[in-house]
């Protein structure tokens, strides 16, 4: 029951958060990295219910398309609900080269099948690509891409 009722406590999280999301895009067609840093570090705080040692490090000042911080949270409920049953530890940020940013899931998980077709068409648009590798900390599951959208609502 505890574990089951984790589980629902982590689902609640991304609704709430994900619905926060679509109530700000009616007002813009941006929102701040710090939207994502919030549900993920909420999303965290609820797994920790279930014994996962978690941590993000999000601390972009960006304000990026909508549509691709939703995407990018998407992501990384995908990848939990993917490997929930056996995740210990996650370590998740955000890094940016240039136009590109990538979100970093490092994952202790005896899970290895992350879909790399995941929202193709979506991540697309944002020249996105998905990879999945395996390093000393566990399995790495990235999402990047480019920020795209105009350079004056976008910064």
């Amino acid at each position: 029951f505890d574990k089951m009722l984790a589980e629902a406590a982590v689902l609640e999280a991304y609704i709430k958060r994900r619905s926060n999301m679509e109530l700000l895009c009616e007002s813009s067609d941006t929102l701040p990295v710090k939207e994502l840093a919030t549900a993920v570090s909420e999303s965290i705080e609820y797994l920790k219910l279930s014994g996962v040692l978690g941590m993000a490090r999000i601390n972009e000042e960006a304000v990026l398309p909508a549509e691709s911080v939703i995407l990018f949270y998407d992501f990384f409920q995908n990848a939990i609900e993917n490997c929930l049953d056996s995740l210990s530890e996650m370590f998740v940020t955000l890094r940016h080269k240039g136009n590109r940013y990538t979100l970093n899931l490092v994952l202790k998980t005896d899970e290895k099948n992350f879909d790399t077709d995941w929202k193709k068409d979506e991540i697309k648009k944002y020249d996105g690509k998905i990879s999945v590798s395996d390093d000393e900390d566990g399995t790495v599951v990235s999402l990047s891409l480019e920020k795209g959208g105009d350079d004056d609502d976008v910064r």
